[in-house]
């Protein structure tokens, strides 16, 4: 029998050739980038090439240039499928070979891709064609392939079509939308449902970052020197945010001659779980802190097609019962990298994740003369296996309570106890310290030390990790180290007030924005170094050391879709698509419901943005300057109080928020334009619940105890507690009662407010498709607000609140109504912004009551 093989790349079909046999002939074809290989193997004659990927293009029957039309049509214009002329030799050369065999089989990647790639090629042949299945080059792997060869999957196709088509049209519709109507020059402002949910996260880190306000907190600590060590004891109550608050308690602690007490030494041992597995995602994550996740990729592709690593596109996390790990281990330690001298294995930890397609990434061989960056990579997998078939480590941790007039404080030790997986695998890090030896029940006295001690100068700019926005005790230990040999009050057990200064978070870091995507469903395993590399080299973003920074491009794209309230930026409708295109594959529903669908809420979005380009024209022009505007947020001078610093929030917008002035979008004269703003009513009660309660707070930049007026007296009370109280004892007289609580609307025209709270005046359009309409706009228009409604647009009656009450930033309120299961019909506040409103939320009977 003579069988055809085709593999998805040249070299593969090289390596899976010498896989199988030791020799074999090599012949060149119509199409020279892919040559043949012919052996023979159990009396059959083989002959393997290959194609380059995809052999199909997409391309729109009608409208291909980009102002023969209006890019909406691309919605529903016709899509045909073709070869490219530059393929024209690739297709007959696999015509002719495929005449003369008795069988086809196609050795392409096996995921989806893999499979439309196989399909395509039986569509071209128009015969019959088996899939291989395989997830890595090995002898076994492929003889078991060829022994079970199957059918293509249709539902996997299905689900890549529809995935295709759907980032044919709205891509490219989006994209020229974008590009013609706000794009410099020749560039091109690309839209990908991918590439700006990645955006949008880079963005939003330097807008948090941007809009940060440093503040000083403060907190106790208890030095006590013992072993000929200084062991520095936390509060319990952790950093607060008013100095006197703590001056009070430092008072009423040494107000006499102090003692402290040693309550509880708690000694345990916790265990470090080894790693599991190796799936793509945590390999980008891990290694793009050395080199881009793209250039990961490429070298994990050349090692596969090597033989060297297993398949580097996984999604899988456990290995089968039957895996032979013991056979990998023999060929890894070949390399004498490591001593596993009293080392025992055991079979690696199972995952939760698997794509039932391919094995977890793991290394085939010990392999030599590997270039810098393939030895890179190849030895972090080959630390991973085997840090995953290692023993787990173990710890020592040491607590010790210390209690002083009812205040506790403690100090916190580790020591590793056994290395396990850490002797191989130093990704996963473990920080020893070491502390005295306490006693329950010691006692110490304690001195009072009068000066306030900072964390360190470099407190306010040292890159810090962004989930920690405040200094630990390792400075601070060094520090007093340094500080006892020639202060002599450190020699001494001491009780110091501890001065420190909350950190605005760094931008992100590609290891950061990988777990991010992972996270929430952007892209899969072997698209999320590709969207990252798209939105560097569309210039939304660049990078600077190892943080992205959004240029004014990125950053004034994402604030258009924020200001329209479109979430395009936000992952909520790709993670949705991904899920659809899985239950695609699954069979659990049919294509076109998902194609019709998307398109359907995508068109929604496209009108509103092209009802709007003035608004986004707008905000593209304030967003014009240097692309290093993002400086990270504004830091108090010496010697300014926290009222100063408090006070002062308000002028650290970003630019885009003074000039943006609560656009309202225009909604056109379709109904399908029309766009409802979906609220999280949970979160709102979530919220509303945290201010009459008392939320802890963990993160430092979040205050703990708030700051008084004068900083002369310690309040009794939080300030957000006391604002809804303030607010609750508003006059049930001041507010107006609502009518038509369960959600009817006006019905006379002639009650229409701007956002002014000025009656709105009418008027007509003069020229345009809407000739001759009336709308609403604001009557000081243009030195009024931007209202725009058209005539006839329903709207809530009486929409703002009270004038009397006033939301956190002071924007004013707005009136809604519920339309939860549990809460329907019930009326609420909250800020009148539209972009980036604080947080405030009341209900209406918590004001009438």
């Amino acid at each position: 029998m003579k069988i055809l093989n085709i593999a998805e790349k040249p070299s593969v079909a090289k390596s899976i050739t010498r896989t199988i046999v030791n020799t074999s002939s090599t012949g060149h074809t119509k199409y020279k980038y892919t040559p043949v290989h012919k052996f023979v193997y159990n009396s059959d004659a083989h002959v393997f090439t290959s194609v380059l990927g995809h052999l199909y293009t997409q391309e729109f029957t009608e409208n291909r240039k980009w102002t023969e039309c209006d890019p909406i049509a691309l919605f529903t214009t016709n899509i045909t499928e073709y070869i490219k002329d530059e393929f024209r030799a690739l297709k007959e050369n696999l015509q002719h070979l495929s005449a003369s065999a008795d069988k086809v089989v196609i050795w392409t990647d096996c995921d989806r891709e893999g499979e439309y790639i196989a399909l395509e090629i039986q569509k071209l042949l128009g015969r019959q064609c088996w899939r291989a299945r395989f997830s890595a080059i090995t002898r076994d792997e492929i003889i078991r392939a060829m022994e079970s060869y199957r059918e293509i999957d249709t539902k996997q196709c299905d689900s890549v079509a529809a995935r295709m088509e759907l980032d044919l049209r709205i891509g490219a519709s989006f994209t020229r939308l974008q590009t013609l109507n706000l794009a410099a020059d020749k560039n091109v402002i690309s839209y990908g449902s991918c590439q700006i949910p990645t955006l949008g996260f880079v963005v939003e880190r330097a807008l948090e970052r941007k809009d940060f306000v440093a503040e000083k907190f403060f907190t106790l600590k208890i030095s006590i020197v013992k072993d000929r060590m200084v062991n520095i004891f936390s509060w319990v109550r952790g950093n607060i945010f008013d100095k006197n608050c703590v001056l009070y308690f430092f008072r009423y602690l040494t107000d006499e001659t102090s003692k402290a007490v040693v309550t509880n030494v708690n000694k345990g041992n916790v265990t470090r779980f080894r790693p599991l597995p190796l799936r793509t995602v945590d390999m980008q994550r891990v290694l793009s802190k050395s080199m881009p996740s793209h250039k990961v990729m490429q070298v994990a592709e050349a090692l596969y097609q090597r033989g060297i690593i297993s398949y580097p596109r996984t999604e899988t996390d456990s290995f089968p019962a039957n895996f032979d790990y013991n056979k990998v281990k023999t060929e890894i330690l070949k390399g004498n990298r490591y001593n596993v001298q009293n080392t025992t294995f055991k079979g690696p930890r199972n995952g939760r994740n698997n794509d039932f397609a391919h094995l977890p990434i793991y290394p085939l061989k010990h392999p030599s003369n590997l270039a810098v960056d393939e030895k890179m990579v190849y030895n972090f997998i080959a630390d991973r296996f085997i840090a995953s078939i290692s023993d787990d480590a173990l710890l020592e941790e040491h607590v010790v309570h210390l209690s002083m007039k009812d205040e506790n404080f403690t100090l916190k030790g580790t020591k590793i106890v056994k290395h396990g997986f850490l002797k191989f695998y130093h990704h996963d890090r473990v920080s020893e310290k070491n502390i005295g030896v306490f006693r329950e029940g010691e006692r110490f006295e304690i001195s009072r030390m009068d000066s306030i001690y900072p964390l360190g100068e470099d407190s306010r700019t040292k890159p810090d990790n962004e989930h920690d926005n405040t200094s630990g005790n390792a400075d601070m230990v060094d520090r007093l180290q340094n500080m006892s040999k020639c202060e002599p009050q450190f020699k001494q057990n001491s009780i110091f007030v501890n001065e420190g200064l909350t950190k605005p978070p760094n931008y992100l870091t590609e290891s950061e924005l990988i777990a991010l995507m992972d996270k929430n469903g952007i892209g899969t395993d072997a698209t999320i170094h590709e969207h990252i590399k798209k939105i560097l080299d569309r210039k939304y973003t660049f990078k600077k050391a190892k943080y992205f920074i959004p240029t004014n491009l990125g950053h004034g794209l994402i604030c258009c879709y924020k200001t329209l309230d479109l979430n395009l930026d936000k992952p909520d409708y790709r993670r949705e698509l991904e899920k659809s295109l899985k239950d695609i594959e699954l069979g659990n529903i049919d294509k076109e419901s998902v194609i019709n669908r998307e398109l359907v809420c995508y068109r929604k979005f496209y009108l509103i943005l092209q009802n709007n380009l003035d608004v986004m024209k707008d905000i593209f022009r304030t967003s014009s300057g240097d692309d290093d505007d993002f400086d990270g947020g504004s830091t108090p001078k010496d010697g300014v109080t926290d009222a100063y610093i408090k006070d002062n929030r308000k002028g650290t917008k970003s630019k885009l928020q003074d000039v943006k002035k609560d656009y309202k979008y225009k909604t056109g004269d379709m109904e399908e334009q029309s766009h409802n703003v979906k609220l999280d009513q949970e979160e709102f009660s979530d919220y509303g619940t945290k201010l009459r309660g008392s939320s802890k707070r963990n993160n430092a930049s979040v205050r703990k105890v708030p700051t008084a007026k004068e900083e002369n007296t310690i309040k009794s009370r939080s300030v957000l507690q006391s604002i809804v109280n303030d607010m609750t004892s508003i006059k049930k007289s001041r507010i107006e009662k609502m009518n038509n609580r369960a959600g009817t609307y006006l019905t006379d025209e002639e009650n229409v407010f701007c956002d002014c709270r000025e009656k709105a005046k009418t008027d007509l359009v003069k020229k345009g498709k809407n000739k001759d309409k009336e709308f609403y706009s604001c009557a000081k228009f243009p030195d009024g607000c931007n209202f725009f409604q058209w005539k006839g647009l329903m709207k809530l009656k009486d929409e703002f609140g009270p004038n009397d009450v006033k939301c956190f930033c002071g924007a004013g309120v707005r009136k809604f109504i519920s339309n939860t299961e549990k809460n329907r019909g019930k009326v609420f506040f909250k800020c009148n912004k539209r972009y980036r409103p604080c947080k405030f939320f009341m209900w209406e009977d918590e004001m009438t009551n």
